[in-house]
């Protein structure tokens, strides 16, 4: 798996935690629906249609994460829902965004 499908599986896992369709991300962005299904599809997008790195700003501000986070190889933000993370047979407090 690459960056991008990463993003937008992250992005998919956010929009999933936070009950928003494509609808409401768009108007969370400003942007139309279709921006933003051409770019979460992963169909072979054509130029013009892939991620920009000002995306991932716009993005990553409406979910309150670091942009860089949204690149992530399973970030695994649906395991973090309740602010936990298991690690190392450890529940130790995380706090994520907004």
């Amino acid at each position: 798996m690459g960056a991008e499908t990463w993003l937008r599986e992250n992005i998919k896992a956010l929009m999933r935690m936070r009950h928003m369709n494509q609808g409401n991300l768009a108007a969370e962005l400003g942007l139309s629906q279709a921006w933003v299904s051409k770019r979460l599809s992963g169909k072979d997008p054509p130029l013009g249609s892939r991620f920009q790195v000002h995306d991932l700003n716009m993005i990553a501000r409406v979910f309150g994460v670091p942009p860089f986070s949204l690149l992530r190889p399973s970030a695994g933000w649906e395991r973090r829902r309740s602010g936990y993370e298991r690690r190392s047979g450890h529940d130790r407090r995380e706090l994520y965004g907004g």
